[in-house]
């Protein structure tokens, strides 16, 4: 079975492969099916945004999608950043910045 991972990230691409190969899954970035899609992620859930990432790419592909979201989730914080841990900062902060801000 092959599926298409809702992202341009090859370093997911590489876990899901590695999660999933055992199992007779291939994955594929969005791209190697032709697909160029950017979704915004509106969810309030990395749940919701995953499925909102798989569908759009299921559905600009035509193909089984499968997709990601993940963040960080600090106790002390009441749950934040959660699914806005990217955006955690501002815009002009890496990852590296937000870890140390955190």
């Amino acid at each position: 079975m092959k599926l298409v991972l809702a992202s341009k990230n090859e370093k997911k691409l590489r876990e899901m492969n590695d999660i999933l190969s055992g199992m007779g899954v291939e994955v594929c970035l969005q791209a190697d099916a032709g697909v160029d899609v950017d979704v915004e992620e509106t969810g309030s859930t990395f749940e919701e945004n995953s499925l909102l990432k798989a569908r759009a790419v299921m559905e600009a592909s035509g193909l089984a999608a499968i997709a990601d979201d993940s963040g960080v989730c600090v106790d002390a914080l009441n749950g934040a950043p959660g699914v806005y841990s990217a955006r955690y900062g501002g815009p002009e902060l890496d990852d590296v910045a937000r870890y140390r801000l955190l």
